[in-house]
C-alpha cells in the first residue's frame, strides 16, 4: 500500500495564487506502523527537555510569562521545507547521535535506526496513478515528527 497525496493552499503566502502545501496521507503506507512506533519513542526523549514547546499554544503560554524589558528583542524564524530537505544519510547519523546522547542502549539504537531506514526507504507517494519515492527528507504527513524535531 502507498500514501496518497493532496494539497492544502498556503493562503498566507500569496493572496492571488495560493501555492500548495503537499501532504502525504501516510496512514496507508506500508511503513506507517514503524513510523508511529518511532515517533512515540523519540518524542518521549524530546519532550522530557524543558525548553521544548509541543505546539504554538504552549509557546504562547510560556512567552507571556516572561517579563518584557526594554533591551529585549523578539525574533522569530521559520524553517523552510524542514521535512523535505534533510538528506537520509545525515538524518540517520544525527538521529543515532541524539539517541546515544539521551542514554538509549546500543540494542535500541540499532532497532530504531533499522526502523528509520525502513520508513525512509519506503517513502512512496501515489499521485494520479503514478508512484513516486522521496529520495531526500520525509513526506509531509509521515508519522515521524520526533525524528524531524531533533534537527531544531
Amino acid at each position: 500500500m502507498t500514501s496518497s497525496i493532496f494539497g492544502l493552499p498556503k493562503i498566507h503566502k500569496n493572496i492571488q495564487q495560493h501555492p500548495m502545501h503537499l501532504i502525504g496521507d501516510a496512514h496507508k503506507s506500508i511503513a506507517h506502523p514503524c513510523a508511529k512506533f518511532l515517533d512515540k519513542k523519540v518524542k518521549s526523549l524530546i519532550f522530557k527537555e524543558d525548553p521544548v514547546c509541543r505546539d504554538s499554544w504552549e509557546f504562547l503560554c510560556k512567552i507571556t510569562q516572561i517579563p518584557y524589558k526594554d533591551p529585549y528583542i523578539f525574533i522569530t524564524t521559520d524553517v523552510k521545507d524542514l521535512y523535505t530537505v534533510i538528506p537520509h544519510n545525515i538524518g540517520l547519523e544525527w538521529f543515532t547521535d541524539f539517541l546515544f546522547e539521551n542514554g538509549t542502549t546500543q540494542d535500541c539504537v540499532n532497532l530504531y535506526e533499522d526502523l528509520t531506514e525502513i520508513v525512509l526507504q519506503n517513502n512512496f507517494i501515489k499521485f494520479e496513478n503514478e508512484l513516486y519515492i522521496k529520495c531526500r527528507g520525509v513526506a509531509l504527513g509521515t508519522a515521524c515528527g520526533g525524528y524531524l524535531q531533533i534537527f531544531l
